[in-house]
Parts: structure tokens; sequence; C-alpha cells
């Protein structure tokens, strides 16, 4: 969850949308952090327990995956594809959101049950 959380604050809170921070060395920088975290991702969801179910872990992986395309991005036009960089990464952001919470349930569960 830690990784999840570092981007969900990188986007919300660093670059919050502002236009003006997308040029290097912080662009580089915000992309750069987008695919190691990403990667980071893929070992997490590669070598999960057994015990944890396959829908979390692909949803960990999608995460992963548009992480990687949010790195990959780039800048033809100042309007078009800024717009496209937003969504793809407020995107993200829902998704994130949506497994914190499904991360929150199955913890709740596994310790009810224990």
């Amino acid at each position: 969850m830690t990784k999840l959380i570092e981007f969900k604050t990188l986007w919300t809170s660093v670059y919050d949308g502002e236009h003006e921070k997308l040029v290097d060395p912080f662009l580089a920088d915000l992309k750069n952090k987008s695919v190691i975290i990403g990667s980071q991702l893929l070992v997490i969801a590669s070598s999960a327990p057994s015990n944890v179910p396959s829908e979390l872990v692909h949803r960990l992986v999608e995460i992963a995956v548009k992480l990687s395309e949010l790195g990959r991005a780039r800048y033809i036009d100042e309007g078009k594809s800024v717009n496209t960089f937003d969504k793809l990464g407020n995107c993200i952001i829902t998704l994130i959101d949506e497994t914190i919470e499904q991360i929150k349930a199955q913890s709740a569960t596994s310790d009810n049950s224990g």
C-alpha cells in the first residue's frame, strides 16, 4: 500500500495539475518516479502470497501498466497531450483509491477470521 500512497501523494500534492510544472527537470522526475513505482508494483504483484485475491493482484498489475504508460508519455503540444496526461494520472488515482479500499477490506476480513 505504501507505493500506492507514494504515487498518490506525488500526483495530488506535488504535481496537483499545475501544468507549468510539466517542464524538466520536474517532468522527467515525475515520469521516472511513475515508471519506478510501476516496476515496484509489478514485483509486489508477482510475489504476492497465494492468499491474496487474484483480483487485487490484477489491479496492482493494471496500475503498474498505467504508471508505465504515464512515464512514457510524450508531449507534442501544450493542449491535447497535457489533458491526456492528466486524465491518465487521474485514472491511476481512482484505481489506487479503489485498490487501497480493497486492501483495507481484505485486511479487515483477514483480521476477523483469525
